[in-house]
């Protein structure tokens, strides 16, 4: 198939950074950049897709779209090979930019042209994850008010439209990755897991498999343990579980997974606090991953010398009580498996 000419990732990268520094750090435009990412990927898999499918038959996309026979291969097809079907052509991401652009109420159209275009199979995680998405979205992107202001309303646009050029297929600066570095800039500004903790865990409960089958991060974060722990396996587990409890994070886990190959009907993720278990009748787990919570933070107020002296040997005892804390918290993880074991 003679595909679409490569774009520099890169180069729109460094476009794409340039216009953040000029935008509101608000969570408007935080979901705003998810949402295009998610749109982006899922828009061009597929119509990539539908295309090599069609390049021996002497038919447009368009054609194939109007064709019952066609429209119904397409659509089985995207079920059960990619979770989601987006069902009109003029729906995709190119074709919405390309004749909406100009557009006074552009951003809106953008918005409701994947939402209410995109299916899924009944009873698909697919569908659970994408729903969680799309109210998030509904609720934290305030459309009209992005559009009512002209001059931010210009910058948003050209924000959707250098992320529409990226490469979802360029190799030497993926599409994933930019969307990782996207996510630490202070737009966006998630957490990611550390690695100590995770990659203590990961190696003694895997020392006596091949591969994991069932993971478990109860603080999932971004999902790159997940993710890291998949790439290092080459494939994706069996199942995938988690627990997130900061919205705009747990959205980008959500879509950093569909981005790395997982299958959303084999990931039960739940949006909640971590000390509550995961409600997954008959779960068991090959791996738990996890890591121990930030708590508090630091006071910029300047001490005396006096304080200082106090606040110095105040967090020696509390290190020391960490540590214990570190210490009982993995003895009583390795137990827990080595039951499980017997």
């Amino acid at each position: 198939m003679n595909r679409r000419k490569r774009s520099s990732n890169s180069t729109i990268f460094r476009n794409i950074r340039s216009k953040l520094r000029q935008a509101d750090y608000s969570r408007d435009v935080s979901y705003l950049l998810v949402f295009t990412f998610l749109y982006k990927y899922c828009s061009d898999s597929l119509k990539d897709y539908f295309l090599s499918a069609i390049e021996d038959k002497e038919i447009t996309l368009d054609e194939a779209f109007a064709n019952p026979m066609y429209r119904e291969m397409f659509r089985n097809d995207a079920f059960h090979m990619f979770g989601y079907y987006i069902n009109s052509p003029e729906a995709y991401i190119d074709e919405v930019i390309n004749t909406k652009y100009s557009d006074r109420f552009f951003l809106s159209e953008f918005y409701n042209a994947f939402r209410e275009n995109i299916e899924f199979m009944p009873n698909s995680n697919y569908g659970k994850y994408f729903g969680f998405l799309f109210n998030a979205f509904k609720r934290q992107i305030n459309i009209a008010k992005l559009e009512h202001d002209s001059e931010r309303n210009l910058l948003y646009k050209d924000l959707i439209y250098s992320i529409s050029k990226l490469d979802i297929y360029e190799e030497s600066f993926p599409f994933r990755e930019v969307f990782n570095q996207i996510c630490q800039f202070r737009t966006i500004n998630i957490d990611h897991d550390p690695d100590y903790i995770n990659f203590i865990l990961t190696e003694l409960v895997c020392a006596s498999k091949s591969s994991p089958m069932d993971v478990y991060n109860p603080f999932l974060n971004d999902a790159s343990s997940l993710i890291k722990l998949s790439n290092k396996f080459s494939l994706p587990y069996g199942k995938s579980y988690g627990k997130g409890y900061d919205e705009i994070t747990f959205c980008v886990s959500i879509v950093k997974l569909l981005m790395n190959y997982f299958d959303l009907d084999y990931v039960f993720l739940e949006y909640g606090n971590a000390i509550d278990s995961v409600d997954i009748n008959g779960a068991s787990y090959d791996v738990i991953m996890s890591k121990l919570p930030h708590v508090g933070g630091w006071s910029s107020k300047p001490m005396s010398k006096a304080q200082s002296k106090e606040f110095a040997k105040l967090y020696r005892r509390k290190n020391g009580i960490n540590m214990v804390f570190m210490i009982a918290r993995f003895l009583f993880i390795l137990q827990f498996y080595l039951l499980l074991n017997n």
